[in-house]
């Protein structure tokens, strides 16, 4: 074997061992996020159905917020779980409709504020 073949084979070793480790760090670190989120919308969902009539307008829009900012922490933690799964899948390339991605981007700015 030659010495660039052998350099190339280990490269190729520490890559694939790099990449096991940050997808058992993604999976940990997805894990340990999901968990207060879960209780975040737990919590604003049980406000909501147990405390809503003593909350006043303001109130009740806070806790929506929370549980939909939760929902949509969630889903970006699915996504990073997606992504870090990346390496190991076949990419097909497909045609997005970038306004489409510009609306919903702006549709999520405008809910935070």
């Amino acid at each position: 074997m030659s010495e660039m073949e052998r350099m190339v084979d280990e490269r190729t070793a520490e890559l694939k061992e790099m990449n096991e480790e940050m997808e058992a760090f993604t999976y940990s670190v997805s894990h340990d996020l999901r968990a207060p989120l879960r209780s975040m919308q737990g919590f604003s969902k049980a406000l909501l159905e147990d405390h809503a009539d003593v909350l006043d307008e303001v109130g009740i829009d806070y806790a929506l917020r929370i549980r939909t900012a939760a929902e949509r922490m969630d889903m970006l933690i699915l996504d990073l779980l997606s992504y870090s799964r990346l390496s190991r899948a076949e990419l097909e390339p497909e045609v997005v409709d970038l306004d489409e991605v510009i609306d919903e981007g702006l549709m999520q700015q405008q809910e935070l504020f």
